[in-house]
């Protein structure tokens, strides 16, 4: 996990902008392997990659506020030391999780990455990842999938989506979710 910081902190703020980036450098899907080409996983870090890219432009211009940046960084390869189906790890915040399909990496390092957020203080979190093709069958790679909890930011990012002509859909977060989500 690395951690980024703004070199201009606002002394005033108690609490913390966080970006958070998805960093999987390449994924083959561990021992659930993709069965489809897969040349393209090395893309599966352009999460890091564009809060990275965010933090350089935060420093270079002298932005002023308490950003954090996390970038949870793995490689998703078949190894005598991969994870099964089947097996039971501990999360950042001591949750079990059992893995199904050993393809759901990045789900695993963003939690953990968002689960380490408490110690910052957040004000709000921005994951970014390309988390699941899913949504890009959904739109056809033309639209930012987004899921929130917070309807105000939620707003100001469809805005902002607007003024640069990308466009933005958002997901709903029904509760009966979680029952998925038991094992």
């Amino acid at each position: 996990l690395i951690i980024l910081s703004n070199k201009n902190k606002d002394k005033n703020q108690t609490k913390s902008k966080i970006f958070i980036g998805k960093g999987v450098t390449f994924d083959a899907g561990g021992l659930s392997i993709k069965t489809d080409d897969f040349s393209d996983m090395k893309t599966d870090m352009t999460g890091s990659a564009l809060v990275l890219g965010l933090f350089m432009y935060i420093n270079a211009n002298n932005i002023k506020g308490n950003f954090v940046g996390m970038l949870p960084i793995v490689e998703n390869m078949v190894d005598a030391k991969s994870f099964r189906p089947g097996d039971i790890i501990t999360a950042y915040n001591k949750k079990t999780v059992e893995i199904i399909d050993t393809d759901a990496e990045g789900r695993l390092i963003l939690a953990d990455a968002i689960a380490y957020c408490k110690n910052y203080n957040p004000e709000y979190i921005i994951d970014i990842a390309t988390l699941t093709g899913s949504a890009a069958s959904i739109f056809n790679e033309l639209a930012i999938v987004v899921m929130s909890n917070n309807k105000q930011l939620t707003k100001n990012m469809e805005n902002a989506c607007n003024k640069c002509g990308e466009k933005i859909w958002e997901l709903p977060l029904w509760e009966e979710y979680i029952e998925y989500t038991s094992s």
